[in-house]
């Protein structure tokens, strides 16, 4: 493949970037035509080089002896929290804007997310309802769609019926 010149691209994101042009020479003569590529002509790739120079930093960093160390210990801490945020709590995206913003909501979601361990621990130990277990149910509610809402709102109201 030849270099064929150069372009600027933009990401969604507004991110811009430079890649090369590379094109192939002769594809109409190559047994693997149809499975290269479906566009007329001869193929044509880009190849951000920065991006590949990053990568290839990143992926020295990862296979070293510290970054084995830091990747052993990933899964333990706090990539469970995350999935957990983002998985049970539909936790995708931040609403607020600028750093600040993003730090009370954050903030907000961790405070939830250790009231409701808290919450199973009590509730594990001892079968009785209190009335921290009523605040954490209001947290609960907080997180949740409709259906879901309307869910808990009855399992909460049987519990209460079989405690009393």
């Amino acid at each position: 493949m030849a270099c064929v010149g150069c372009g600027n691209r933009k990401t969604e994101l507004g991110f811009e970037y430079r890649v090369s042009i590379y094109q192939a020479q002769n594809c109409r003569t190559c047994p693997l035509l149809g499975m290269c590529h479906k566009v007329k002509g001869n193929r044509r790739i880009e190849v951000n080089h920065n991006l590949n120079r990053l990568r290839q930093i990143a992926r020295g960093k990862l296979l070293s002896d510290e970054g084995i160390f830091h990747r052993g210990k990933r899964p333990v801490e706090p990539e469970a929290v995350f999935g957990q945020m983002k998985s049970n709590n539909k936790f995708n995206r931040f609403t607020l804007r600028k750093l600040g913003g993003a730090e009370i909501e954050f903030g907000l979601m961790a405070i939830g997310h250790n009231l409701r361990k808290i919450a199973a621990v009590i509730m594990s130990n001892s079968g009785k309802n209190n009335a921290f277990c009523a605040i954490i149910v209001v947290f609960e509610l907080n997180s949740c769609t409709r259906k879901q809402l309307n869910d808990q709102f009855n399992k909460m109201i049987i519990s209460l019926k079989r405690a009393a």
